[in-house]
């Protein structure tokens, strides 16, 4: 058994302050109450203990491009032409290559809070579109990265079959592309029992509306029991091509074929219909907001000041790792479009505790975890330390909110997962070992950091 006693500690009940935890060996909490049990000899922690973010959605393979696209020599630079060069990217990318570049983009999340993503993945063939002998080779290189790291990987193997709507895939997309949803099933099968074996977790993914038939996306959304993410309405021409192509916009159009769950996950929806939010909302689906990526690529701002739902926040492209940030562009961009403050304040009346929390709970449920911090639960966030930008004497109800807008003044010391310390004192222990294999992969790859 191992004994804390902390400043304070938020879970889903609100603050506990001080807190005293007790933790047994599989890092389950076994104890947390206010008041000190004075028979047991308890580790003192300058600090107060949050839970860890849970980044709804994550292509951990992009931060090896992050930066290299902010160039252009094109007068009109948009999605289409980024996605040129993630392609490229995609084309060259080896399993030793994955692995040590989600090696490193998993430790860099650690440094941020983030315990655990959700991983969209659909990087599944070898560079001339050919399956693997492990069907799942690539997926099982994030999930061995994720280890190496000492992250929570929930693995989302995506169905990718077209290259928009009926159009046949694109050759530099050939190593994404499925023949068919049988295919995909065994896929996502191995990548299960590949995920259990390794202690980690699998959901179920298609890529969008435009990469799949409704039909395809139906079966996946109807069989799984798990997470199950896809992306929409991230562009405008996506939405103008599905209302070409099916005189709907893309929500719409899913859900007249999907009966939406609470497991499902759409990412982005930014040019979400007044009537779509509404349905949204009704299904209490998941949605995974990734304001960082959403505005690098000049997606557009997705309306949350008229969403009365639940959000998790991603990653994405991991242009920025640190999930604090994207939620304060959140709320920013909100303010930005709207020129008034305190946006997404409600329910707790706080802006930066309701986002906060928010990603927390509805992040754990797109990455299939519990969003628990209390009795029964496992003991995994981390330490803000009460110095600095904080102090001892800090009032609770300002905590939350000085880690959401404070920013780069700000970082955890340190991050537990499952009961184990996996950062001490900002410092992950394969640091060196990790971002050297990261840098070498970047240099035989072409490119710079």
């Amino acid at each position: 058994m191992k004994h804390f006693q902390f400043l304070g500690l938020y879970n889903e009940q609100g603050w506990h302050a001080p807190a005293f935890v007790t933790i047994d060996d599989l890092g389950i909490i076994q104890k947390l109450d206010s008041k000190k049990s004075p028979e047991t000899l308890y580790e003192e922690v300058n600090g107060w203990f949050l839970p860890g973010v849970h980044n709804s959605h994550s292509h951990a393979f992009q931060i090896a491009m992050a930066g290299l696209a902010e160039s252009s020599s094109q007068s009109t630079n948009s999605f289409w032409t980024w996605r040129n060069l993630m392609y490229s990217l995609a084309q060259k990318i080896s399993p030793d290559d994955m692995e040590a570049i989600a090696a490193y983009a998993f430790m860099q999340m650690l440094h941020y809070g983030i315990t655990s993503v959700a991983e969209f993945h659909y990087i599944h063939h070898d560079q001339k579109g050919r399956p693997y002998n492990n069907m799942n080779e690539m997926g099982e290189r994030l999930l061995k990265a994720a280890n190496v790291a000492g992250i929570e990987l929930c693995l989302i193997p995506v169905f990718y079959k077209y290259s928009h709507f009926d159009t046949a895939a694109l050759p530099e997309q050939n190593r994404f592309v499925l023949t068919d949803v049988d295919q995909y099933l065994k896929l996502q099968d191995i990548a299960s029992k590949q995920a259990l074996s390794l202690h980690q977790s699998c959901g179920s993914g298609v890529h969008s509306i435009r990469a799949a038939k409704i039909d395809e996306i139906k079966q996946i959304f109807t069989e799984s029991l798990g997470p199950t993410h896809i992306h929409i309405s991230e562009q405008v021409k996506e939405v103008e091509d599905c209302q070409t192509r099916w005189g709907q916009t893309p929500i719409e159009f899913l859900t007249k074929h999907v009966p939406l769950k609470p497991h499902h996950v759409l990412v982005h929806a930014t040019h979400a219909t007044d009537f779509e939010l509404q349905i949204m909302r009704q299904a209490d689906v998941g949605l995974s907001l990734c304001p960082s990526t959403e505005a690098n690529l000049g997606d557009g701002i997705f309306p949350l000041h008229e969403y009365e739902g639940t959000f998790s926040v991603g990653t994405d492209s991991n242009v920025c790792v640190n999930p604090f940030e994207d939620m304060r562009l959140l709320e920013y961009s909100q303010r930005l479009f709207l020129r008034r403050r305190n946006i997404v304040a409600k329910p707790f009346a706080c802006t930066g505790r309701n986002i906060f929390h928010q990603a927390w709970q509805a992040g754990a449920k797109a990455c299939g975890k519990p969003g628990s911090l209390t009795t029964g639960a496992s003991f995994t966030g981390f330490v803000l330390p009460a110095q600095g930008a904080f102090h001892q004497d800090e009032a609770t109800t300002e905590i939350i909110s000085k880690l959401v807008f404070l920013g780069q003044n700000m970082l955890p010391i340190d991050i537990y997962v499952k009961g184990k310390k996996i950062l001490t004192s900002g410092q992950h222990p394969s640091r060196d070992s990790i971002t050297h294999q990261y840098q070498a992969t970047l240099k035989k790859l072409a490119l710079t950091s």
